[in-house]
Parts: C-alpha cells; sequence; structure tokens
C-alpha cells in the first residue's frame, strides 16, 4: 500500500513538474534584454569574485565550521548591504502598503481598523511583526531591510550547515555563496516585503525538519520535530502558502520516512499543532488590531481572481471587490461571496483549464518587481529595467532549469523506491506550482521559491559530480 501511494504521488508529481517546466520554459527567452548596461553585471561579478575567493580560503586552510559559519554570514550581509547603500528600490504598490499598514498600526497604539486588511490577515500580521520592531527601535524603512538581511544570512549559514554535512566543507561553502550572490537575495532583500521572510521560515523549517529525522533515526529521540513545526507556523505571519508545506511534510513522514505509524502520526500531530497554534495567534492579531475576526476561509477572492483571464488582480474583478467589501459586515461575508463564483468559473472553463494554468505560468519570472525605483535613484539614473534583468537572467535561468531537472529526477528516484529528504522540497514546490496555477498569482509570489531552487540545482549538480568522480575511482 505504502509503495503504491509513493509511486502515485512520483506519477502525479513528475506529470505537474513536466507541465510547469514546459509553461516556464515558454518565456525564459523574454527575460534576457536586447540593451542594458555592464554597471549592474560588473557588480555582481565583483561580488562572485568575492564569493570565490571566501570558498578557496574555506577548503585551503580548512576553516573551522564557526569561523566558516560567521564568514557565511558576513559576506552575505554586506552584499546586500553594499547594494543597498548605492541603490534604493522603492517596491511596487502592495509592497509599499506593508509598511504603510506598519506605520499606522504602530502610530495608532497597535490599532488598525480595515475590514480590506482583515480580510487579508498577512497584510495585519506582517505589518504587525514591523510595529513592534519599530516601537523598539524606531520607524523607518531601514528596519524591514535590515530585518530581511539578517534573517537571509542566517538562512544562508544553514544552508551551508545543511550541505556541508550531506557532501562536505568544500560543497557547502560553494552553496552558500552560490544563495549569498543570489541576485534575488541581494536585491530583494533591500525592499519592504514579506516573501523573504516567508521563504526563510520554510527553509528553516526544513532545516529542522531534517536535523530531527536524524536525530529521530539515531537516537530516537522525538522532541526535535517540535522546532519544524515551530517555523512553519511562524510563516504563517507573512504568507498562507505553508499550508503546502504541511502537506509536504505529513506525506513524507506518512509514506517516505523509516519510522513506525505511531511516530508518525504523533511527528504529524506535532507540525499540524504548531501550525494551528500560530495560525489561532494570527486570527488574535488581526482581531485585535482590526476589531474584526479572520475569515474562516482566506482562497475566495484568491481563488476568484485566480480564474480571471488575468489569473490575478484586474480592473472589473476590482470594482467588483469593491462592490462587495461595500455591502459587507465581516471578512468572512467577503471571502465565502468569491469562493462559489471562483468553482463556476473554473467549471466554465472546461478543457480550457490547462491553457489558463500555462498562461499563468509566465508570471513565476519575477524580474519586474525588483525594477522599480524611488525618484532619487530614477534621477541619478543608476539602474533601469533592462540593467536587472541581465544579472537576474544570468543567474536565475539556469537555476530554474538544473532545479526543473532536480524534482523531475527525484520523482524517479522516488517511483524507484529511492528516498531522501530532499523529497521534501520536490513534494513542495509541486504542491505549489498546483496551487499557484488556480490561485492568484503575482510575480512576488514566486521570489522565495527562486531563492530556495538554488539547493536542489546544487543537490543536482552536487550528485552527478560525486557520482562521476565515483565513476572515476572505479575505473582507476
Amino acid at each position: 500500500m505504502k509503495s503504491a501511494v509513493v509511486k502515485l504521488i512520483s506519477v502525479l508529481g513528475a506529470a505537474v513538474i513536466i507541465f510547469a517546466a514546459f509553461g516556464l520554459t515558454r518565456y525564459l527567452s523574454d527575460q534576457f534584454p536586447d540593451k542594458f548596461s555592464g554597471k549592474p553585471l560588473a557588480a555582481m561579478a565583483l561580488f562572485w569574485l568575492a564569493a570565490a575567493c571566501f570558498v578557496l580560503a574555506a577548503v585551503k586552510f580548512k576553516l573551522k565550521t564557526v569561523y566558516a559559519c560567521i564568514g557565511v554570514f558576513t559576506l552575505s550581509l554586506l552584499f546586500q548591504r553594499v547594494y543597498g547603500a548605492f541603490v534604493t528600490i522603492e517596491g511596487e504598490s502592495d509592497l509599499r502598503f506593508y509598511f504603510s499598514n506598519a506605520v499606522s498600526i504602530f502610530q495608532n497604539g497597535f490599532r488598525h481598523e480595515s475590514l480590506y486588511s482583515a480580510t487579508f490577515p498577512g497584510t495585519v500580521t506582517y505589518p504587525a511583526v514591523l510595529a513592534v520592531l519599530f516601537k523598539f527601535i524606531g520607524v523607518g524603512r531601514g528596519i524591514p531591510v535590515l530585518l530581511n538581511q539578517l534573517v537571509m544570512s542566517a538562512t544562508i549559514v544553514m544552508a551551508y550547515l545543511y550541505m556541508r554535512r550531506r557532501h562536505g566543507p568544500a560543497s557547502g561553502a560553494v552553496c552558500a555563496m552560490l544563495l549569498a550572490t543570489h541576485p534575488f537575495v541581494i536585491i530583494y532583500c533591500n525592499v519592504c516585503n514579506a516573501e523573504i521572510l516567508y521563504g526563510a521560515c520554510i527553509l528553516w523549517c526544513f532545516f529542522s525538519f531534517c536535523f530531527a529525522r536524524e536525530r529521530y533515526a539515531s537516537h530516537a529521540q522525538k522532541r526535535w520535530f517540535i522546532c519544524p513545526a515551530f517555523f512553519l507556523g511562524l510563516s504563517l505571519l507573512f504568507r498562507p502558502l505553508g499550508v503546502v508545506m504541511l502537506i509536504a511534510l505529513a506525506i513524507y513522514a506518512l509514506f517516505y520516512m523509516a519510522a513506525g505509524t505511531k511516530d508518525k502520526l504523533m511527528i504529524c500531530s506535532v507540525l499540524l499543532a504548531g501550525y494551528m497554534a500560530f495560525n489561532l495567534l494570527c486570527g488574535a492579531v488581526v482581531k485585535g488590531i482590526t476589531s474584526y475576526d479572520a475569515p474562516r476561509s482566506s482562497y475566495g477572492w484568491n481563488l476568484y481572481v485566480g480564474g480571471s483571464e488575468e489569473g490575478r488582480w484586474n480592473q472589473a474583478d476590482g470594482a467588483e471587490f469593491a462592490r462587495v467589501m461595500a455591502l459587507s459586515e465581516t471578512p468572512t461575508e467577503v471571502q465565502a461571496y468569491f469562493a462559489p463564483k471562483a468553482f463556476a468559473r473554473y467549471k466554465d472553463m472546461g478543457a480550457g483549464i490547462l491553457r489558463h494554468c500555462l498562461n499563468k505560468l509566465e508570471r513565476w519570472h519575477a524580474a519586474e518587481y525588483i525594477s522599480r525605483l524611488d525618484e532619487e535613484s530614477a534621477r541619478a539614473n543608476t539602474l533601469t529595467k533592462d540593467d536587472y534583468m541581465l544579472p537576474v537572467s544570468v543567474y536565475y535561468v539556469p537555476i530554474l532549469l538544473l532545479a526543473l531537472a532536480f524534482f523531475l529526477w527525484s520523482c524517479v528516484r522516488s517511483f524507484l523506491g529511492k528516498i531522501d529528504e530532499m523529497s521534501i522540497l520536490t513534494l513542495y514546490t509541486i504542491g505549489s506550482f498546483a496551487a499557484l496555477m488556480l490561485l492568484e498569482l503575482s510575480p512576488r509570489y514566486t521570489v522565495s521559491y527562486h531563492i530556495m531552487f538554488s539547493l536542489p540545482a546544487f543537490e543536482l549538480v552536487a550528485g552527478l559530480t560525486a557520482l562521476r568522480h565515483g565513476k572515476r575511482k572505479k575505473t582507476g
């Protein structure tokens, strides 16, 4: 039974990955600009050179783990701070909305009575986190930026430790520098947004689950599963898609992991408890700040607008939303109104739903959201959209292709019964592709995924290198 379920998941997962890969590769050529300035690419080249020097030093001098971690954290933070010191990015309207909400919550004594914000809990919970920081540090756009940079630099240290455990110190250093010089990390951490923090929570959940699984396998210790449950729940403060990771971890624990039935159910229960605890916390935060109860389900509007021709917010649906908001008294009423209409939209599509989902994959290319400069930078003529596009595309296009190849390879291995903990990221990505083909999809939602894709991309290269090295040893 277990083997049959794993094979079914592998086949369905492979179908989703192949479908997504076809849709994503259709638009890759559009990511490379016709004209550009070499300055941003030169800046990235300097970062790459510094990263290469660090890797060589780490390997040559066999740095102790603690010193390597300090070096990874410092370099990652330095790259982001140096870039941010010379280029100020305002971000598109949604990102500015987060900051204005945070300021309003702080200035009004953690009160912000807004039916609109309560309808979308993330527009309250993430700004509430920023408002707490404002209380202790002061109000400023540099606060969310610094938070992003510190959290992401710590996450890259965790990536170093994880890959070091799997492939050795050299591979750990290379993977860490791959992330530290990722344009989405360097550029997007300089914008007030929830995507960076959400992505960090998901990665910390993954890393801590792998550590807990290892402790369980070697010492039969189960208490460490509290850690991934915590980070999984914490992700709800920033984005609602943590439920996809919950499902991925539950599938892995139940059907992939070597453990007794009682222990598997216990692990799933701990993960679910952490998720539900933070879900209740988010509801309490929304209630306390807005005076409205959080919606009982928050997918109605997102599924409705995701089923539109554009696949995201548009003027016609926006007008309908405003009308419904004016007639509603609670967030639940708003979401409940759009839920049946959303299902009706998809039902009316019939077989056209496949083309609709295929077209929405174009929005996984998120470079447009890092091309909005504030007026000061625009006057200085520091960067344009095309200037951004080249370093971003040179970096993330090959990573995307390698990651997709890894996910497909992972499905094949799972079908053959070769289970690996990296299958968790495969399951998470499959679920995310499927969900975002149906729900509203703005390009900024994909930023955390592009950063995460660096891990499976590196894992594929490291695996193939180790395989080739092993063959050479045998022939030698």
